[in-house]
């Protein structure tokens, strides 16, 4: 375990820890005392601590996409879903909020999209939470950002399925793909849009 540690830079202590809690599979046990790790373990690791730090998801909600990626008679898609719920955790507000004219504005986005989206997708409360809000605080008129950020999130997840469909590697890969795009796709999104806000606050204010 000391070797594994120093290849992946994980201390010995949080290795074990990992192991208990299922989120890195078992070593080969070579006799009573000694065990190996592999370039496997070295990668799941890899991938564990960026769940985690750059993620932001939880060690219990690592573990359940770690489990739906080993189940494999899990599909794809159910792999998605999982890796969705876990990283899409949001919190519901308290403000007293109507949501009938929010939920009917989604859904003449997602029509207007021509998107296919089930009814318990956790985007679907979020997004009428904030078009509630939008309306409850008042102010300018929103549905040119909601149209923009809808057309960008199209670009970008058909992007995500080209992504995995052009990996060679096997379901393993592909599980791989799908979880790392969707949990590290979204941070790089926020990312990426506060660097656009600033450009172009420096061309209108230079």
């Amino acid at each position: 375990m000391a070797a594994l540690s120093e290849r992946s830079g994980i201390p010995v202590a949080t290795v074990k820890y990992y192991l208990r809690e299922g989120l890195l599979h078992a070593g080969e046990r070579t006799s009573r005392t000694q065990t190996e790790y592999d370039d496997t373990h070295v990668r799941r690791l890899g991938m564990i601590r960026a769940l985690i730090d750059v993620g932001g998801l939880t060690v219990a909600h690592t573990a359940e996409v770690i489990a739906a990626m080993e189940d494999e008679a899990a599909p794809v898609g159910e792999v998605l879903s999982t890796a969705q719920r876990s990283v899409s955790r949001f919190a519901a507000t308290t403000t007293p909020l109507s949501r009938e004219h929010a939920r009917g504005d989604l859904e003449r986005v997602i029509d207007a999209r021509g998107w296919q989206v089930s009814v318990d997708n956790p985007g679907r409360a979020a997004a009428v939470d904030v078009l509630a809000t939008f309306d409850h605080l008042g102010g300018p008129d929103y549905t040119a950002l909601v149209q923009a950020a809808a057309e960008a999130a199209d670009l970008v997840a058909e992007t995500d399925l080209q992504t995995v469909l052009a990996t060679t590697g096997g379901r393993e890969e592909m599980v791989e793909t799908v979880v790392v795009g969707t949990v590290l796709g979204d941070v790089l999104m926020i990312a990426l849009r506060r660097m656009a806000q600033e450009h172009h606050a420096r061309k209108q204010y230079p």
